[in-house]
């Protein structure tokens, strides 16, 4: 599992992708270089797709760490911890899908069902 992260967003769209998520920590990574590398070729290096579809990833995968602890330190109780981190990047994938929109022109869209 490979992490980088050069510090500057511009230098990369991996980077790019890091920082919109706010996965800049080497000591807390959320994804690995070869994790986001397989987002981005899915999403042919659309940097807006790809950190949507990663949150959406890390959604998943902080609901089922919330669904499966109960316990509490104390005050804390890891489910909520996790419910947070769940909420956090459902407010977070949003934000950036908006982002998108405002940077690309406009297109024409319709389905195979379309009557026009």
């Amino acid at each position: 599992m490979t992490f980088t992260y050069s510090g500057d967003p511009a230098s990369s769209v991996r980077n790019y992708v890091r920082f919109m998520l706010h996965d800049v920590d080497s000591t807390d990574p959320l994804f690995s270089d070869e994790e986001i590398n397989a987002v981005l070729d899915e999403w042919n290096n659309d940097e807006y797709e790809t950190a949507r579809e990663l949150a959406e990833i890390l959604i998943a995968r902080f609901a089922r760490i919330a669904d499966n602890y109960s316990k509490n330190v104390g005050d804390i109780s890891l489910s909520e911890a996790y419910g947070d981190k769940v909420q956090h990047y459902k407010d977070l994938a949003h934000p950036i899908m908006m982002r998108k929109m405002r940077k690309q022109v406009p297109s024409i869209w319709a389905d195979r069902k379309s009557t026009c």
